[in-house]
C-alpha cells in the first residue's frame, strides 16, 4: 500500500512513517519533528531531484558579487567624507593658531586672515560635493539590493513549492489506486506554484541583468565626481598655499633688515652693593647716618664720624709689624646734650609788661 502525500505535510507524515534508520533517514526524521522545510532538505541530501537554472544561477552569483562590491564601495567613501571633514576641522585649527601667532604689525597679517577664509570656504564646499553627488547617488544605488535580494529569496521558495507540487502529482500518478479528485487538486496546485514561480523568475530575468550593466556607469560616475571635485578643490589648495608661502618670505626679507628687531638701551644699571654693618652694640646705638669722610690706606688709626645725633669715635690700634694678633678696634659714642644745643629765646612782642611772679613755695626756705 501506497503512502500519500499531501503537500509538505504529506512529507512529514511519509518521513515518520519510515523505520527509525541511520544516516539520512534519522536525520530527516529528526527534521520531520522540527517542521524544517522537507524538500529542501531532500534536495540538499539527494533524496528528490530539483529544478536547476544555470543561466539564473549565474545571475545570482552576479548580483551577490555586485552587493558586496557596492557596499565596500559605500563603506569607503562613507569613511573617505568623515577623514575629510575632520581634516577641514584641523585645517581651520590650524589657521587659527596661525592668525594669533602672527603679530597685527608684521607684513601680510590681513592677507593670511584672508587665505584662512579661503581655505574654510575650500573645504565647505568640498565636503558638500562629496556628500552630494557621490554618496547620496551611490546610497542610492545601494538600497536597491535588499529588494531585489528579497524576491530572489522568494523565487527560490516558490521553486521549492513547485518541485514538491510536482513529486506529489507524480506519486499520486504512480499510485494504484488512482484519485482523480486528489489528482486534479495536485495539478491546480502545481498550476498555481508555477505561475508564481514564473512571474518572478521572468521579472528576475529582466531586472538581475540590467541591474549588473548598471555597475559600469554607477562606478565611472562616481570615481568622477569624487576626483573632479577633488581635482579642483586642490588646484584652489594649491593657490592658498602659494599666497601663505609669498606671505612668509615678505616677512622673512622684512625680518633680515631689521624692521621688527627690538630697540637695545644703554648698558645695564648695576645693583648697588650694601655694605655689612658691625655686630657690636647694634641694639644699643642709636639708627643714623655718618657722614664718613675718605680715608687714605694706612695713615689714620683714629676716625671720627659726625652725625646729627652725636659724634662717634672710632680708634684702631696699629698692628706691629710680624704679629698674626688682631686688636679689636673701641667705638666711643657721645650724644649731644640738651644744653649744648643753642636755642633762641622766644621772641616778645614790643610793648609787653612782664608781670612779676609770686614766690613759688617750692624754694627752699634759705630763699625766703
Amino acid at each position: 500500500m501506497a503512502a500519500e502525500v499531501s503537500g509538505v505535510g504529506g512529507w512529514s507524515g511519509l518521513l515518520l512513517s519510515l523505520p527509525r534508520q541511520g544516516g539520512h533517514d534519522s536525520v530527516l526524521q529528526q527534521a520531520a519533528l522540527q517542521d524544517i522545510n522537507l524538500p529542501v532538505i531532500l534536495q540538499n541530501l539527494g533524496k528528490a531531484d530539483r529544478t536547476i537554472d544555470d543561466v539564473f544561477d549565474e545571475y545570482d552569483a552576479n548580483f551577490t558579487r555586485q552587493q558586496t562590491n557596492a557596499n565596500r564601495l559605500h563603506k569607503e567613501v562613507s569613511n573617505y567624507l568623515r577623514c575629510c571633514r575632520a581634516l577641514h576641522g584641523a585645517s581651520k585649527g590650524l589657521y587659527e593658531t596661525l592668525i594669533e601667532v602672527y603679530e597685527p604689525e608684521w607684513v601680510g597679517h590681513e592677507l593670511l586672515y584672508a587665505q584662512a577664509q579661503n581655505s574654510d570656504m575650500l573645504w565647505t564646499d568640498f565636503c558638500h560635493k562629496l556628500q552630494d553627488q557621490t554618496l547620496t547617488p551611490l546610497t542610492a544605488y545601494q538600497q536597491q539590493f535588499p529588494e531585489l535580494r528579497k524576491k530572489i529569496d522568494k523565487r527560490g521558495r516558490k521553486l521549492v513549492d513547485y518541485d514538491s507540487q510536482r513529486h506529489q502529482l507524480e506519486n499520486l500518478q504512480r499510485a494504484s489506486r488512482r484519485d482523480e479528485y486528489k489528482i486534479a487538486r495536485a495539478r491546480d496546485a502545481l498550476e498555481t506554484a508555477r505561475t508564481t514561480y514564473e512571474v518572478l523568475n521572468k521579472e528576475l530575468y529582466e531586472e538581475l541583468p540590467a541591474l549588473y550593466d548598471q555597475r559600469i556607469p554607477n562606478v565611472a560616475s562616481h570615481l568622477q565626481t569624487l576626483y573632479a571635485a577633488e581635482a579642483t578643490v586642490m588646484a584652489e589648495f594649491s593657490k592658498v598655499a602659494k599666497e601663505v608661502e609669498a606671505i612668509a618670505d615678505k616677512l622673512t626679507k622684512e625680518c633680515a633688515k631689521g624692521t621688527y628687531k627690538v630697540k637695545r638701551t644703554a648698558a645695564p644699571r648695576p645693583l648697588s652693593s650694601v655694605e655689612a654693618s658691625s655686630p657690636q652694640n647694634t641694639t644699643n646705638s642709636p639708627s643714623m647716618w655718618y657722614d664718613e669722610a675718605p680715608k687714605e690706606e694706612g695713615s689714620n688709626s683714629h676716625e671720627v664720624l659726625e652725625g646729627s645725633e652725636g659724634t662717634l669715635e672710632i680708634t684702631s690700634p696699629e698692628e706691629a709689624p710680624g704679629s698674626s694678633v688682631t686688636l679689636e678696634a673701641q667705638e666711643t659714642y657721645k650724644p649731644i646734650k640738651d644744653s649744648d644745643q643753642t636755642t633762641s629765646p622766644p621772641v616778645e612782642p614790643p610793648g609787653t609788661d612782664v608781670p612779676d611772679l609770686p614766690p613759688s613755695d617750692s624754694q627752699p626756705e634759705s630763699d625766703k
